[in-house]
């Protein structure tokens, strides 16, 4: 074949493996014009050296490549280049993402084992805690929990304060974007952790019903099915925020407290995360 040989769509879809209606859809979003159309009929055409672009389409389209990536790659050059490495870091995530959810496939509770969950009651103090506030989409929301401890951990460190103890204030109905908070319990009174402007909620008081959780945290509905069961059972009313206690590093279980509220002020409109004050 004679390089750049015109070919009307047809040949030029056959020669490149391709549908011709795809083709016509790489035209409607300019990666790939036709090197001419005819006024007369409407005929696309298009040259032989133009397969090699055709083909690096239709490879970036396999791996989920968008078309201003794809655009970039075909320009050739500096643009391509950064093009190609962004490719790189996000088929290297998704890789990363696919093979934790691979891994978790081993641990899906095919049925929920109650044993050493029974639902007690309770009543909560109420006490001032040091908190970081976070907002994570709740496919994410157990790494967000990690590391707003962490960076919680930090500030206390900061003051000269450890903590005893680690939780988490969540929404009693999740959505699919969490606002939420994670607190500490400090060994030492605020005066020591106010100099650092820590942010600080009173923390849920009054009566509650909490289950420890020994599962792992996936398995966590299965426990939050037997306290809020225990409430309903009861007649009492949730309330939030409920609080997810992870006692100190190291702990085996995580403890899940519902506040409550009774069913003769079951009218008022439910309780949410109280806003943080900075301590001063």
């Amino acid at each position: 074949m004679t390089s750049g040989r015109r070919m009307l769509i047809g040949q030029f879809a056959r020669c490149c493996r391709l549908p011709v209606s795809t083709l016509r859809y790489y035209d409607s979003i300019a990666l790939l014009r036709p090197t001419s159309v005819d006024p007369a009929n409407g005929y696309r055409y298009y040259t032989e050296d133009q397969l090699p672009a055709a083909v690096t389409i239709a490879h970036l389209r396999d791996i989920g490549s968008d078309p201003d990536t794809i655009a970039s790659v075909l320009a050739g050059g500096e643009r391509a280049a950064t093009a190609l490495t962004a490719e790189r870091t996000r088929l290297t995530g998704e890789i990363a993402e696919r093979t934790r959810a691979l891994n978790q496939l081993g641990s899906v509770p095919v049925r929920p084992s109650w044993a050493g969950h029974e639902p007690v009651a309770t009543t909560l103090a109420g006490e001032l805690a040091p908190v970081h506030e976070f907002t994570a989409d709740l496919a994410d929301l157990t790494g967000v929990i990690t590391r707003s401890a962490a960076m919680l951990r930090t500030h206390l460190r900061r003051a000269g304060v450890d903590a005893l103890g680690w939780g988490a204030l969540l929404p009693l109905d999740l959505a699919a974007t969490v606002n939420g908070a994670v607190f500490a319990h400090p060994d030492r009174s605020a005066e020591h952790w106010e100099r650092e402007g820590l942010s600080a909620v009173r923390l849920p008081h009054g009566p509650g019903w909490t289950v420890e959780h020994r599962g792992g945290y996936t398995e966590l509905p299965f426990s939050y099915a037997l306290v809020l069961s225990a409430i309903e059972t009861r007649g009492a009313v949730p309330r939030a925020p409920v609080i997810e206690y992870y006692g100190s590093r190291g702990a085996a279980c995580t403890r899940i407290t519902v506040p409550v509220r009774s069913p003769t002020v079951a009218g008022r409109a439910p309780d949410s995360l109280s806003s943080p004050r900075a301590v001063r």
